[in-house]
């Protein structure tokens, strides 16, 4: 088994089980092949590439950019996930290219995908997380617990109190020096470990089998076959 995150990140909540291989963070994400001015520094809002979000998780949060006085590009790939009239300073788009738009926001607000926080990490995007759901509730707390995030669980969910987050992550300037001393590798390095060591687990094949796991494999091939 592998784990797509550090061992920093692994020692900051409840470990991984025996055996796992921890590779680093594996971003999906490429470079844009061109590059996607932003006007204004926003804040940015995203739930994220799906719509398995808890229903007050875009109101809460437009709320919260409205209490800033700040304008808001939100980022949600159905128009319908929003509430159906925007303010004028809210400019929403279905997708956008993180790696060159993060760089020009004051700060993210987003639902604690590991995707996205990792991009704002190497980024040095401020980040606020109203998780809830899935894993990433245990993203943001080990987040939080390194300083790389600042997390507002969903019963405190409340547009002023997330508002003052938004505004001490925005004053955040030294977030980015903080966050290369945590991402210290290139970003290709964590890919080329998981790769280097799948194609090890392949190279010694049947050898690493235990003589049941052997026998149940060759049965398998034969049904196949």
């Amino acid at each position: 088994m592998l784990g797509l995150w550090p061992a920093w990140f692994d020692a900051s909540g409840p470990r991984a089980a025996a055996g796992v291989t921890l590779t680093g963070f594996v971003t999906g994400d490429p470079a844009p092949s061109q590059p996607w001015p932003v006007a204004g520094r926003p804040l940015l809002v995203t739930g994220g590439t799906g719509q398995l979000l808890h229903p007050r998780f875009y109101p809460v949060a437009l709320d919260a950019v409205a209490a800033t006085g700040r304008p808001a590009l939100v980022v949600a790939p159905a128009r319908a996930l929003l509430p159906a009239r925007l303010p004028s300073d809210v400019d929403w788009q279905p997708r956008l290219p993180f790696p060159a738009v993060l760089p020009q926001v004051a700060a993210i607000l987003h639902h604690g995908g590991i995707g996205t926080a990792v991009r704002a990490m190497r980024t040095g995007t401020p980040q606020v997380i109203m998780a809830y759901g899935a894993d990433r509730p245990d993203n943001a707390a080990r987040l939080a617990a390194r300083g790389a995030a600042r997390w507002v669980p969903e019963p405190d969910w409340a547009p002023q109190a997330v508002a003052a987050h938004l505004e001490a992550a925005a004053a955040d300037t030294g977030y980015g020096a903080r966050m290369a001393g945590l991402l210290d590798e290139p970003e290709d390095a964590a890919p080329d470990r998981a790769a280097a060591t799948l194609e090890e687990l392949l190279s010694a094949g049947p050898r690493r089998l235990t003589p049941e796991q052997r026998r149940v494999l060759a049965l398998r091939l034969a049904a196949r076959r």
